[in-house]
């Protein structure tokens, strides 16, 4: 079996006669050249700059879409009796309104997952208004049902049936995003 000796630097040769030898692209620190922002060289700033603002604005309108549904489901999750004690006979929404807040549980979630560009990422925030808002009124709840509320066999399903519903439609949002994006030849897809 042969062995490779290590390039000789003064020669830019292997002992063997083969050409010069280059570090791979994994190569240590040490044996890569020089990038060119160490060098002084300037950096893409404006394409970087440009991304960071989109994912600003993504940002700060997927964390706004998430407070509205956890602000919808609150709602929805308070008993009509604590309405009709502080003068809501019908609940806060106008009676108007009630079909598009219907719509909404359905479409907030779809548009949290459509904003994500992972679908882990999408499945959790999709889920977090269900999560954050059941715990809160299981948490409320706990002195007058006591602390098992949501694990009995009638609440237990619901629980679970929401988590699902607010899960699966957030991973269709996503799947639709990553169909559209395909699509138009967009994304990590289009540069293949």
């Amino acid at each position: 079996m042969r062995t490779m000796s290590p390039p000789d630097p003064r020669a830019g040769r292997y002992p063997s006669g083969r050409q010069s030898w280059s570090p791979g692209p994994h190569a240590p620190a040490a044996v890569q050249a020089p990038s060119a922002s160490s060098r002084g060289g300037r950096r893409p700033d404006k394409a970087r700059r440009s991304l960071d603002w989109k994912t600003l604005v993504v940002s700060v309108l997927l964390g706004g879409v998430v407070l509205v549904d956890v602000a919808l489901l609150l709602v929805a999750l308070v008993p009509d009796r604590v309405w009709q004690t502080h003068g809501y006979p019908n609940g806060p929404i106008p009676h108007d309104l009630t079909p598009i807040v219907a719509a909404a549980f359905y479409v907030l979630p779809a548009v949290i997952g459509a904003l994500c560009r992972r679908w882990q990422v999408a499945l959790v925030l999709a889920t977090l208004p269900a999560w954050l808002d059941l715990g809160l009124f299981a948490t409320a709840a706990a002195s007058r049902i006591g602390p098992f509320y949501l694990f009995l066999d009638v609440h237990a399903a619901s629980t679970v049936g929401t988590l699902e519903l607010f899960g699966a439609l957030g991973a269709l949002g996503w799947l639709a995003r990553t169909v559209l994006l395909m699509a138009l030849g967009r994304g990590e897809w289009g540069r293949r």
